[in-house]
């Protein structure tokens, strides 16, 4: 149990939104640190090294996924292929290797098909618009592996994932096909990050820069900065940096003790 009151063991499902948003705040941080010819490099190692940190507090040391999730990922959509110098042949070998990374499950469509016409599911989040089946995927996953005693964190940062997961893990019709879904948790993937940064494994000037990073980055998208989602998602990374802040005030007062 992590200082915060979050568990800090548990099993992890990953989504795209996180891993591109790693991506993007390596880009925006270290690139032009880097020689041209290293860069690819040393974000694949910047990255999994941050993956075997969060993998190291798994009961089963793994970063669990979905084949559908993983196979979305298209690192040159983003910074990554907008540098000089590297070619989308070298984002798809990036895109390759963290995908190996991930110990990746295929989901059935029958019951991806099953969470979207649960009883009474909020229209607003299995519409259009809403939950994708790739979405629905990470669930499902969740679910499969709730089983044990570890809580399962569906790591992500879409609001309509997180919001149907706490929807749908109270749910008497999901339960009855998995008993143990009241230990699946949707969580902002930052929220995890900042835990672990509790536990010391992330350095409180890297969480912090992570962290203001991804603020301006939510603020200057202003189709979902205005917009419910938007706010719900601006509040939690704003409870996000005062446990950030109070954390390490905590560290600092250990260090001077």
């Amino acid at each position: 149990m992590s200082a915060s009151g979050i568990p800090l063991q548990a099993h992890l499902v990953i989504d795209n939104s996180l891993i591109v948003l790693l991506q993007e705040y390596w880009c925006e941080t270290y690139l032009i640190r880097v020689s041209s010819h290293d860069r690819v490099s040393a974000a694949k190692h910047w990255l999994a090294e941050l993956l075997a940190i969060l993998a190291s507090f798994t009961p089963d040391g793994l970063i669990h996924c979905t084949d559908c999730v993983a196979g979305e990922y298209k690192p040159q959509a983003g910074r990554l292929g907008q540098v000089t110098g590297i070619s989308h042949q070298d984002c798809r070998a990036f895109a390759n290797y963290i995908s190996s990374l991930l110990h990746q499950t295929h989901i059935d469509d029958d019951e991806i098909r099953f969470l979207r016409t649960l009883p009474d599911a909020p229209k607003r989040l299995i519409d259009p618009g809403g939950v994708s089946d790739s979405d629905l995927s990470l669930l499902v996953l969740g679910a499969r592996l709730s089983g044990g005693n570890a809580p399962v964190y569906v790591l992500t940062h879409d609001q309509d994932l997180l919001d149907f997961t706490s929807w749908t893990r109270t749910r008497i019709t999901a339960r009855a096909k998995w008993p143990y879904l009241l230990h699946v948790e949707g969580l902002l993937g930052l929220t995890h990050l900042e835990n672990v940064h509790r536990d010391c494994r992330i350095s409180t000037q890297e969480m912090q820069s992570i962290l203001n990073f991804t603020m301006i980055e939510h603020y200057v998208r202003t189709d979902i900065r205005n917009s419910q989602k938007g706010k719900s998602i601006m509040q939690q990374l704003t409870t996000i940096n005062t446990n950030l802040v109070q954390s390490a005030q905590i560290k600092t007062r250990g260090v001077a003790a």
